[in-house]
This record gives structure tokens, sequence and C-alpha cells, in this order.
């Protein structure tokens, strides 16, 4: 503790001489700089095992951590508000996703055995997610359906 109070105490110094130098400009720069001091200081006073552990926690937090996640839930938010977006962006993410998991778990083409994938997805999520097919209903597709076609995805 005794290194931020000496800290502090050169601070209000450098305060001291920058308004005796420049005024109120000189009290402005010294307090910026002096604040920057403190928190350099009060920084380096924590212990090492504290600093590592912070610097691991907030190693993956940034911006662009949960991208893809926020990406999808707003895609989702829309589905049930608007058909043109569910046929224009959902469907095709949808088909792809269920696309992807078909050739890897069950080695099934979703284009070329479209058959097979309407067998493993069932026929109601199939014509939902069709690649080739549109949906006759103009209207925005139901969050229990959303979560029908999700939930069977997450079972393939």
């Amino acid at each position: 503790m005794r290194p931020i109070l000496t800290v502090t105490a050169l601070a209000v110094a450098l305060d001291v001489l920058g308004y005796v130098a420049l005024g109120a400009w000189g009290v402005l720069t010294a307090s910026v700089c002096g604040a920057l001091v403190v928190v350099a200081a009060a920084r380096g006073s924590l212990p090492p095992h504290h600093r590592a552990r912070h610097r691991a926690r907030g190693a993956g937090e940034g911006p662009l951590a949960f991208a893809s996640y926020r990406r999808i839930s707003s895609m989702i938010g829309w589905t049930t508000e608007n058909h043109h977006y569910y046929e224009s962006v959902t469907r095709p993410f949808l088909a792809a996703t269920a696309g992807a998991l078909l050739a890897e778990r069950h080695r099934v083409d979703l284009q070329t055995d479209p058959a097979s994938a309407r067998d493993l997805l069932g026929t109601h999520v199939w014509n939902l997610i069709d690649p080739d097919g549109a949906r006759p209903d103009p209207a925005p597709l139901a969050r229990d359906e959303l979560a029908r076609v999700i939930d069977r995805l997450e079972q393939l």
C-alpha cells in the first residue's frame, strides 16, 4: 500500500508544479499523467499470481469471442418475424448445417441423396429446410417449428 501513497503524493506535487509552470493546461496535463502513473502503480502492486489469473480469464473474452453465436442468434430472431428473411438467409443456413451433419455423421449427401436426407430428418423438418423447395405458407416461421428443426439437427 505504501507505493500507492508515494505515487499519489508525487502526482499531487506534479499537479502543483504543472499549475505553477503552465496554469490550467499544466494541471490538466499533470493530472492525466499522474492518473496514468497511479493506475500503473496500482496494477503493479498486485501479486503476480493475481495478474496471471486475470490475464488468462480475459484472454478469449474480446468482442469477437462469440461473434458466430450472436450472428446465429440474430438470424433465428429474425426468422420468426419475417418470411422473406427465413427463405433468403435462415433456410440456406439450416440446409448447409443439415448437409454438413448428414455428411459427417451419416455419410449422406443432401444434394445427391435427398430421399435419405428426408428419411433421416423427418418429412416435416425436411419440408422446412429443403434447399430446393420453398415453404408455401408466406407467414413467418413459428418458434415451435424452428425449435423442432434445431432440435432435430442437434439429434443428428
